[in-house]
C-alpha cells in the first residue's frame, strides 16, 4: 500500500515493478484519490473520492484490516505502542488506534 501525496517517481517505479511480476502473481493496483494522475492511468481500478476525505478512506481501510484480523498481530504486540488504549500512571486514559478505527467504519465513510 502506498499512501501520500506526490509520490512521483517512487509510485511510478513501484507500479512498473509490480507489472513485471510473473503471470498470476502481478499485484493489482487500486488508486484512490480525488484527481486523475499518471498513477491512476496505470491502475487496474480507480476510485475517485471527494477532496478532503482521503484520510477517512485510509482509516476505513484500516478498520477492515484490523476487524478482519488481516494485520500481523504478533508484530503489533511486539513493536508498537498505542494500538490499544492505555492508562498513564496518573490515571489519564488514552484512546488507542483501534478505537479511532471503530469510528471510521466503511459504511460511515461511504456517506462522506
Amino acid at each position: 500500500m502506498l499512501e501520500g501525496s506526490r509520490l512521483g517517481g517512487y509510485a511510478a517505479r513501484t507500479t512498473a515493478e509490480s507489472r513485471q511480476a510473473r503471470s498470476g502473481r502481478r499485484a493489482k493496483l487500486l488508486q484512490i484519490e480525488p484527481s486523475f494522475s499518471l498513477t491512476t492511468e496505470a491502475a487496474d481500478e480507480y476510485l475517485a473520492v471527494r477532496p478532503g476525505v482521503l484520510a477517512q478512506v485510509a482509516l476505513a481501510l484500516g478498520h477492515v484490516i484490523v476487524k478482519e484480523g488481516l494485520h500481523d498481530q504478533d508484530f503489533v504486540a511486539a513493536h508498537t505502542f498505542g494500538f490499544d488504549p492505555w492508562t498513564e500512571p496518573d490515571g489519564t486514559v488514552h484512546e488507542g488506534y483501534v478505537q479511532l478505527l471503530e469510528r471510521h467504519d466503511p459504511e460511515t465513510v461511504a456517506k462522506l
